[in-house]
C-alpha cells in the first residue's frame, strides 16, 4: 500500500504541470480545459483531509493508551 506522500508527489507534479499549461494558454490566447487541473487539486485536498483524519485518530489512540483504554 502506498503512503500519502507517495500519492501526493505525482499529484503535486501534475498540478504544477497543468498550472503551467494553463498560464501558457492564457498568455497565448488559447483555451484551456481546467477539468484535469480541478480534479488533481481536489485529489490533493482529499489527501490533506485524509492526513488530518489520520492525525486525529493517532492522537485518540495515544490518549487511550495513556489512560489504559483499549
Amino acid at each position: 500500500m502506498s503512503t500519502m506522500q507517495d500519492r501526493r508527489a505525482p499529484l503535486t507534479a501534475e498540478v504544477t504541470a497543468l498550472e503551467r499549461q494553463q498560464g501558457a494558454a492564457v498568455l497565448d490566447g488559447k483555451t484551456f480545459d481546467a477539468k484535469p487541473l480541478i480534479a488533481a487539486r481536489e485529489a490533493l485536498e482529499a489527501l490533506d483531509t485524509a492526513e488530518t483524519e489520520q492525525s486525529r485518530r493517532d492522537r485518540e489512540d495515544a490518549q487511550r493508551k495513556r489512560v489504559g483504554i483499549k
